[in-house]
């Protein structure tokens, strides 16, 4: 029957069938599926309207890195408590 990779857009691709190189990352779909959840805020936090003079302000930097540490650590089972 052969191994099988469970992605997240619902369907079930047998692993045999795919070449190493395409075989799609799990990291990735998170982030991109929580970046287009969250497309109402996160173009505010991601260098958009946060320029203060040329620098972004710290506190948004902060929220970036608090978001892609818990996107990371999601798949290790663990996430930032604030």
């Amino acid at each position: 029957m052969g191994l099988f990779f469970y992605n997240k857009i619902g369907s079930i691709i047998s692993i045999v069938d795919l070449p190493t190189t395409n075989i799609i990352e799990p990291f990735f779909q998170y982030l991109i599926v929580c970046v287009f959840a969250f497309n109402d805020f996160l173009p505010s936090l991601l260098f958009f309207d946060n320029f203060v003079g040329d620098q972004l302000t710290v506190t948004n930097l902060f929220i970036v890195f608090i978001i892609i540490n818990n996107l990371e650590n999601s798949f290790k089972g663990n996430t930032t408590k604030l």
